[in-house]
């Protein structure tokens, strides 16, 4: 556990093998397929903060990955919902996330892809974090993941690019510009009538593009098998590759956001939540905020 800690402080993550049973990713699978996917209804979604219907592949499979799942209302969910809160709240999960938090954590965010079409580089603590920046989040295979399937890839310690203090260097410059690109960008999703502009997303994925060419960052995209995770840094860069949309394969996963307990939570980089938590399935559990 030592040489985790280490790395994960090092490069800003930690690959794990077989963190989760596989009968623990099946059984998750099994019910999603049984429970949510046949669903007609509407459900959170990660994608638009909103609560929508499934939108479905050519094959059939959402698209539209399900946000809170500690949150989904209805007997219709529960096998679901009880088992995928047990893989996040497995002893060894918990324990593994306690270690690198080094205290209790809690689970503030909980995301399920059914597949995935593509994430830009990005860093989750503009979105949320904790206010000290150490929330993490743990990216769990539930299946084998193709690599036409658009994998979870990680920028190796760009975590630290926030510490940089020599303000000559011109990668500060770019990195303060995508910081305030970045907050621009995220603060306009609360204004729902109007949402990013264009010119503003363009602008932000341009230029940390260029901290990482500059940088000569190797993007690193490891082929997960089932039950393995990636724990990172809430200031990580990292991304999902875009699938191959004619082979229509899944990337069943399951991701977890936790910031230690009793660390304030902060929203946009400027909304102070306190932490306000219940206990379920062995984990912490932070109320949500109203979508």
């Amino acid at each position: 556990m030592t040489h985790n800690i280490a790395s994960y402080q090092k490069e800003g993550f930690v690959l794990y093998k077989t963190l989760v049973p596989s009968d623990f990713c099946d059984s998750i699978i099994e019910s999603f397929e049984n429970e949510v996917l046949p669903f007609k209804g509407k459900i959170l979604r990660s994608t638009s903060a909103k609560m929508e219907k499934h939108r479905l592949s050519k094959s059939g499979m959402m698209t539209n990955p399900i946000l809170q799942i500690q949150d989904l209302e209805g007997t219709q969910f529960s096998q679901f919902q009880h088992r995928a809160l047990n893989a996040l709240g497995s002893v060894i999960i918990q324990k593994t996330i306690r270690t690198l938090l080094g205290v209790e954590p809690v689970l503030i965010q909980s995301v399920f892809y059914h597949s995935s079409m593509g994430t830009s580089t990005h860093e989750d603590s503009h979105y949320f974090d904790s206010i000290d920046g150490r929330m993490l989040g743990c990216w769990i295979a539930l299946e084998d993941i193709d690599e036409k399937a658009g994998r979870l890839c990680v920028y190796p310690r760009t975590h630290n690019l926030c510490n940089m203090d020599d303000t000559s260097n011109e990668t500060y410059e770019l990195f303060r510009n995508y910081q305030k690109q970045s907050l621009e960008v995220i603060r306009s999703y609360k204004n729902l009538d109007e949402g990013p502009s264009l010119v503003d997303f363009v602008d932000r994925i341009k230029t940390i593009r260029k901290i990482i060419r500059q940088l000569k960052i190797k993007p690193y995209s490891p082929a997960l098998k089932k039950g393995d995770a990636i724990i990172f840094s809430s200031r990580l860069f990292h991304s999902s590759l875009d699938p191959d949309q004619n082979s229509e394969q899944s990337r069943a996963s399951l991701i977890g956001h936790f910031v230690p307990n009793g660390i304030p939570i902060i929203r946009y980089q400027e909304d102070i939540e306190a932490l306000n938590t219940y206990k379920r399935n062995g984990l912490f559990i932070q109320q949500s905020q109203s979508y």
